[in-house]
């Protein structure tokens, strides 16, 4: 059942929200430590009509005031925004005029909404307002969007009368992991808040909606337009069967246990997946990434699993590229292998690395399986990668966006132990 947003002295009308359409204003009212608040969801949620509900509010709320109204382009500012934001003032019967020219509705005895588009982020000057509230965000390309973002929060910045700050609320679909999941998920600072809503949460809607876009869309879009998760959507996931949700553990080694220890050699991106293994069952447990080179990555793991008098706290085997027997680093003479070798891992390379399908296989058939498991907390940049690298049109892993070394290390120690295919085979290396 819809909620009800409840009744304030400011309001002149009481609006038939949803629930998170009533929590959105809610926050954006009245916790005052938040100043940037998104609602991220799928199709039909009622995003667009959050905004237009929130802009009315403020202008109730603020007499005087300015709201900024943002989307992608002017047609969508015409023909959703300006006309939800018209339907509730004529519901509440007050007056207000609309300068198209300008862009600007006057509602009158209380105040203006802005509306500008974002197509053009350096057209964003010349004015002011109290509040901003941004639609379809996340439609923009990354860079484009932030500087959008920037030039927005620059536009805010009206005084209010009782101390309370300025805010910009943010309304979108999830487009894969774009600016939206950049600033409010993964790198999510102070005074930022999402809330996330499904299409389904949505009474309103047809009964037979959700039926046709589930008949429609794959997984991936059903998780970004229906459930209002961030998912790729750039390409077809490399690592499809992973889910961070599904997959995530907080295991970590215990006392003395064996550590198994996949890596990848890139001068300047050398990266390495820390693993346990209890009863045939992988985690992976800690992550190197972004080092310089193999004398980094000894230093990096020594110095996390030796103790003060020198000694080792755990047995290692490495699991490497098998390229680096061949490769040589500009300040040594000696191959990677040999220097893990000389640092006293227990190097375990076949002659020459696996067909890249074999290993992607054996990646994804641990985690369809629930046979492999990352600890999310201790591998963040493992996670991402897994759910962010996705095939080029040529049917091979894309490395142009550097998201393959770390999925590269933990494919190799998987693919040694659990291959696809003559599994039993290497079952006993596990227990040597």
């Amino acid at each position: 059942m819809p909620s009800r947003l409840c009744r304030q002295p400011f309001l002149k009308m009481e609006l038939r929200l949803l629930k998170h359409q009533a929590a959105f204003i809610k926050v954006f009212l009245f916790e005052s430590l938040v100043w940037a608040l998104a609602i991220v969801s799928g199709f039909g949620g009622g995003k667009s009509y959050t905004l237009a509900s929130t802009a009315v509010v403020l202008l109730m709320k603020y007499p005087g005031m300015s709201v900024g109204v943002y989307s992608a382009t002017f047609d969508l500012l015409k023909l959703i925004n300006i006309t939800q934001i018209s339907a509730i003032l004529e519901m509440m019967n007050l007056k207000y005029t609309v300068n198209k020219s300008d862009m600007i509705l006057t509602v009158h005895g209380y105040g203006r909404v802005i509306f500008r588009s974002l197509d053009n982020p350096h057209r964003i000057i010349g004015y002011e307002h109290a509040f901003a509230l941004i639609d379809e965000l996340d439609t923009l390309p990354q860079q484009k969007a932030e500087r959008a973002w920037n030039m927005v929060i620059a536009r805010n910045r009206q005084k209010l009368p009782d101390g309370m700050r300025n805010k910009v609320g943010v309304f979108t679909t999830p487009e894969g992991y774009r600016f939206v999941y950049q600033r409010w998920e993964k790198e999510s600072k102070k005074g930022y808040k999402l809330i996330r809503a499904r299409t389904t949460d949505n009474i309103h809607l047809p009964d037979e909606y959700v039926d046709n876009l589930r008949d429609t869309y794959s997984d991936e879009l059903i998780e970004a337009y229906i459930n209002g998760e961030f998912v790729n959507l750039n390409g077809t996931a490399v690592y499809s069967s992973f889910d961070r949700k599904i997959h995530d553990t907080k295991v970590i080694p215990k006392a003395g246990e064996d550590l198994h220890i996949g890596m990848d050699f890139n001068v300047e991106h050398m990266a390495a997946i820390v693993h346990v293994i209890r009863d045939n069952v992988m985690y992976a447990v800690k992550e190197f990434v972004e080092l310089f080179d193999t004398p980094d990555l000894i230093q990096a793991i020594n110095s996390a699993y030796t103790d003060d008098s020198g000694n080792r706290l755990h047995r290692i085997y490495v699991y490497p590229d098998s390229s680096g027997k061949n490769r040589k680093p500009s300040d040594a003479s000696v191959s990677d292998i040999s220097q893990l070798k000389l640092a006293r891992f227990r190097v375990r390379a076949r002659p020459a690395n696996p067909a890249i399908k074999d290993r992607v296989s054996a990646m994804n058939y641990g985690f369809k399986h629930l046979q492999y498991y990352v600890n999310v907390d201790e591998c963040p940049e493992y996670t991402e990668d897994l759910e962010q690298q996705v095939y080029t049109t040529n049917g091979l892993p894309d490395k142009s966006a550097g998201d393959d070394h770390s999925p590269d290390a933990g494919g190799y120690c998987r693919h040694y132990l659990y291959p696809v295919r003559k599994r039993e085979t290497y079952l006993q290396a596990v227990a040597m």
